[in-house]
């Protein structure tokens, strides 16, 4: 069973009416008076928090950047707090003139109060309370000025009760306390009332403290223990909804904001890459355009426009026609239709004549879809590609002369081969049947003169052979084949058949090689019979290594010979140059030029390091990664050098 208030004092009432007689007056006073402090205190301090709430809330709203002219609906929030505590008579957000911004009555909006003592404490501009007479009634009110820092405002949150509550709740605890002094005795009474008003203060100071708690913490999670079943529990109950609704708002209040702030960064983000997007289409040097499935204009960057002798915002609305003869504007319409039904891009080329000059321009056009993939636009660029055609032009004439050049090359080898050689070779049997048949007749100056005319022509014969062979680098091709340099090295050695007093080393292990195996056995031939022809020290050293160096196979091949000056390292890879006269060392002057080109050939570089009377090494690269498209691309330019 639920016993109010009115329960227990009609209760100790009835049971010490006596005891009333004797301590009536003392009693009524005592206990009106603190209960006129507590429940006026408690009232007070619950308009506070209500005045505070609303204040905060109309903050949170300064704070998103919002003017107080364009606050809307305010009035509710207000209706809101009387709803929340019906003992209030008003709530309201005032200027500090006076003028009424919101109040729970839209009705006052616009108005002016005219209250002294309002005035006075709005004037204050800290929180405080007063009293005022509003139509003859007299209220207790709460003024808490709005943070003025916000915006420049000066407003103040003020919330009314009207003191006529307090009284009218004094009165009927002094009636129940005369009916009950007169039903206690003396004694009983006093004890009775006192433990009454022990259970009383005990319920309101509990709501006080959590209300100074909020208040000093901010913290709306604190709740009020509720003690007993009765009015001061409801009061109790009622302010802990009030508190968790509070908290519930503030928190949606907080999460508005977040978004509010989430929004703003999303908004910078994309005027950002808008920014982006019109930078690069502004200065991009191809033309672009946008049209609709009608082949309206919708936009274009500042190429195009300036092609056309317009500014970009002035295309849109436009169509081709009225830009462009309307042939051409008949064909470019063709093509938009084309590409919205068959929904692919199209690319096709063009030339005209422009200002006497033939121009050639390439146009890509591709269907624009929205997210459900139908089409709703078209986006195309075009660019001058006439350098590009004169280029390609240009280079099918190089590749028709170079055809026609490999031809003579050809030609040229053929006659050598055989309107040359043959002669030679006629010339030298002639020579051999004169020294044989004419032996005797001829005497030892004629013997000379013959034999020095065999050596010419046999130098002769392989000045031939060696410009064949150079002239057949990269001009035809070998197959490639998988080489291991540990076998085809030695085997170079032995065919070469060095002299006794010349030793020939292979100082490390030599790697497999994707090559064409004739042209790298030219190489170390070359190098090698080089080494051994022009020897000049009664112990000859040759050695031969490689190593792995920046990507490349390096390697090497040094002796102990004469060695070369610095000034002529470039020139003995020259064709048909020697450092010695051919009648002290046979030699046709080609076969450095071989070997330089064959290196060129497979990707690499030769080159020489020596020094007089110490001897040369001459070093020459294969890259570790060359391919047959690396080869092709090489030959492709010896053959175009030829």
């Amino acid at each position: 069973m639920r016993l109010g208030i009115r329960g227990k004092i009609l209760i100790i009432t009835g049971s010490t009416f006596l005891l009333a007689l004797l301590t009536i007056g003392f009693n009524t006073f005592i206990v009106s008076r603190l209960f006129k402090r507590e429940y006026s205190a408690a009232l007070q301090l619950k308009v506070d928090v209500i005045a505070d709430t609303v204040r905060s809330q109309f903050e949170r709203l300064l704070r998103t950047g919002m003017a107080v002219e364009d606050i809307e609906g305010f009035e509710t929030q207000c209706r809101e707090a009387l709803y929340k505590h019906q003992d209030l008579a008003y709530t309201m957000v005032v200027r500090a003139d006076g003028t009424i911004l919101f109040h729970n009555d839209v009705t006052y909006k616009g108005t002016r109060i005219d209250d002294p003592e309002i005035l006075k404490a709005l004037k204050q501009n800290r929180d405080t309370t007063c009293v005022s007479e509003i139509e003859g009634q007299t209220y207790s009110n709460t003024v808490m000025p709005v943070g003025h820092h916000l915006n420049g405002v000066n407003i103040a949150v003020i919330a009314g009760f009207p003191t006529s509550l307090v009284d009218g709740k004094i009165q009927k605890f002094f009636s129940y306390s005369i009916v009950a002094a007169l039903a206690f005795l003396g004694p009983g009474v006093f004890v009775l009332m006192t433990s009454l008003s022990l259970s009383v203060t005990k319920s309101l100071s509990g709501l006080v403290t959590t209300i100074h708690q909020i208040r000093d913490s901010s913290d709306l999670s604190k709740r009020v223990q509720i003690v007993s079943r009765d009015e001061l529990g409801d009061l109790a109950e009622s302010f802990n909804r009030m508190t968790e609704d509070l908290q519930n708002r503030t928190t949606s209040i907080d999460n508005l904001h977040r978004e509010i702030e989430h929004r703003k960064e999303v908004e910078k983000s994309l005027r950002r890459s808008e920014n982006r997007y019109r930078t690069l289409l502004k200065n991009i040097p191809q033309r672009i355009f946008y049209k609709d499935l009608n082949s309206v204009y919708l936009l274009c960057n500042a190429s195009y426009a300036g092609d056309l002798g317009i500014k970009p915002d002035e295309i849109k609305g436009k169509t081709d026609y009225d830009f462009y003869p309307k042939y051409l504007a008949d064909k470019y319409r063709a093509n938009d239709l084309r590409v919205i039904e068959f929904c692919k891009r199209e690319e096709t080329e063009e030339s005209f004549i422009n200002e006497g000059k033939e121009v050639y321009i390439h146009t890509s056009k591709s269907p624009v879809k929205d997210e459900d993939g139908n089409v709703i636009g078209i986006f195309g660029i075009f660019w001058d590609i006439t350098a590009h055609k004169k280029a390609e032009k240009c280079q099918n004439q190089l590749l028709e002369q170079l055809e026609k050049a490999n031809q003579e090359l050809k030609d040229f080898a053929y006659i050598v081969s055989h309107d040359l050689k043959a002669p030679l070779r006629g010339i030298k049997t002639l020579a051999g049947w004169m020294l044989t048949d004419y032996v005797d007749k001829l005497g030892e100056d004629g013997k000379e003169k013959l034999n020095l005319l065999s050596s010419r022509v046999e130098r002769m014969h392989n000045l031939i052979e060696g410009i064949l062979q150079y002239s057949r680098i990269g001009r035809i091709e070998e197959e490639y084949v998988t080489v291991d340099l540990n076998k085809l090295v030695p085997d170079i050695i032995d065919m070469l058949v060095p002299p006794e007093n010349i030793k020939i080393t292979i100082e490390n292990r030599l790697p497999v090689i994707e090559c064409e195996q004739t042209r790298i056995a030219q190489i170390f031939q070359n190098l090698l019979s080089n080494s051994i022809k022009y020897m000049d020290k009664p112990q000859g050293v040759i050695r031969i290594g490689c190593v792995e160096e920046n990507g490349n196979w390096k390697f090497s091949v040094a002796d102990n010979g004469p060695g070369i000056e610095e000034k002529y390292f470039d020139k003995i890879f020259q064709i048909f140059q020697t450092l010695s006269t051919r009648d002290e060392y046979e030699s046709t002057g080609i076969g450095l030029t071989v070997v330089k080109k064959v290196v060129e050939l497979h990707g690499g570089r030769i080159w020489v390091e020596s020094k007089i009377g110490l001897g040369s090494t001459f070093f020459f690269t294969i890259p570790l990664q060359f391919t047959h498209t690396d080869r092709g691309k090489i030959s492709a330019g010896a053959d175009l050098a030829c």
